[in-house]
């Protein structure tokens, strides 16, 4: 038995047979295996549309933050040094691991 056979009910099965598949609105069925991977992600896996943002007028609201300007950057660079890797501020949902990361932008 070829390694690729595989067994069902207790006999040997064959090479499976995906007939050929066309996209809708398309005339030409096509055999290549990898086009018809992509035609079921398709399929089964569609896109979300894209997201209608028309009706956003004028400038994004920019949100301020008030911080304590006696603050040293080595108290800065010491706090981020200090922040968990897998966690995040609620506020912003950045990964404290990208701030350490960052850290060298953050504070020069």
């Amino acid at each position: 038995m070829a390694k690729w056979a595989k067994k069902k009910a207790g006999r040997p099965v064959e090479d499976l047979y995906l007939p050929p598949l066309q996209r809708a609105g398309e005339s030409q069925a096509t055999n290549d295996n990898d086009k018809k991977a992509k035609i079921l992600i398709e399929r089964f896996f569609p896109q979300p549309a894209p997201a209608d943002l028309s009706n956003i007028t004028g400038k994004t609201p920019v949100t301020y933050l008030r911080v304590n300007s006696n603050i040293t950057t080595e108290e800065m660079a010491r706090t981020i040094s200090r922040l968990l890797n897998n966690t995040a501020l609620e506020l912003d949902g950045i990964l404290n691991k990208a701030l350490k990361i960052c850290r060298p932008l953050i504070v020069p």
